[in-house]
């Protein structure tokens, strides 16, 4: 199974206008595995391109990586979850920002959160 890139589907980047989403879990090994690989859609009813991405050299210390989630058909991303790599390959999601810009993407807390955890459970019972 190929692994998503930024550079496998059309994406417009997470503009300025942000809300921080209340969303934290922590991953085993084998699912780090998992959300590393990401999704690139194979189909029309695929309604997500996912990719990860690990931090830039010196710009963290803490094994953090981010997971872009960017809606299949217009390529907007709506969300970004920061994951804390640990030396045993589990990891944490820490952070989660969600896209704030009306226009694009119209959301609230408890919906992004719930959304961001079904994404996740998506990619995780991915085979």
């Amino acid at each position: 199974m190929k692994t998503a890139t930024p550079a496998d589907w059309k994406t417009t980047p997470m503009p300025e206008a942000r809300r921080a989403v209340d969303f934290t879990r922590t991953f085993r090994p084998h699912e780090v595995a998992k959300l590393r690989r990401g999704r690139i859609p194979e189909q029309m009813e695929d309604k997500w391109f996912v990719y990860w991405r690990d931090a830039e050299e010196g710009s963290a210390t803490d094994g953090s990586a981010e997971l872009f989630f960017h809606r299949s058909w217009t390529g907007l991303c709506v969300f970004i979850v920061t994951v804390v790599v640990d030396d045993d390959g589990g990891g944490r999601a820490t952070r989660a920002v969600a896209n704030g810009d009306v226009e694009q993407y119209r959301g609230s807390e408890e919906s992004d959160r719930s959304l961001v955890g079904q994404l996740i459970d998506g990619l995780l019972a991915r085979r």
